[in-house]
């Protein structure tokens, strides 16, 4: 059996949470990773995973994820190329982290998952959000088999 390298749960008073859940790190209290998925609005869920599905990075406020396609030429010679099987996430004052990108693909489908499952948003968000949950559902299938 695999040990997972993270999990959701319900968010402490006074922590970064959406909708009253958060991931946190089960390898390493110090790992900034978290933030990113903490940090999304609820709002913006649906285009975070859109874009995440079309290999987009995407970002709020302070925290976002690139993905290789992501540097354009000048980028690349300023800093090393993001591995292809793999995102960069960073947030605000911490130090820009890697993340498998399978990996990342999971912890978004597995959140948003939950997130669908929160009651009060509009009927909109939540038809936005099961559209692209499906979406990267069907993505991480080909990463998986690929």
């Amino acid at each position: 059996m695999t040990q997972l390298l993270w999990r959701i749960s319900a968010a402490p008073p006074g922590t970064w949470d959406v909708l009253g859940l958060r991931v946190e790190s089960t390898f390493s209290a110090e790992a900034g990773w978290p933030a990113f998925f903490n940090g999304i609005p609820a709002g913006w869920y649906p285009t975070v995973i859109e874009a995440a599905v079309q290999e987009v990075g995407a970002a709020s406020n302070a925290v976002g994820v690139s993905f290789p396609g992501d540097l354009d030429a000048f980028d690349l010679t300023q800093r090393p190329p993001i591995p292809a099987d793999a995102v960069e996430i960073y947030c605000h004052s911490l130090p820009v982290e890697s993340l498998p990108r399978v990996v990342f693909y999971q912890i978004l489908l597995a959140f948003g998952s939950r997130l669908a499952e929160c009651p009060g948003q509009p009927p909109e968000w939540y038809l936005a959000m099961h559209t692209a949950l499906q979406k990267l559902r069907r993505k991480l299938g080909r990463e998986l088999a690929a």
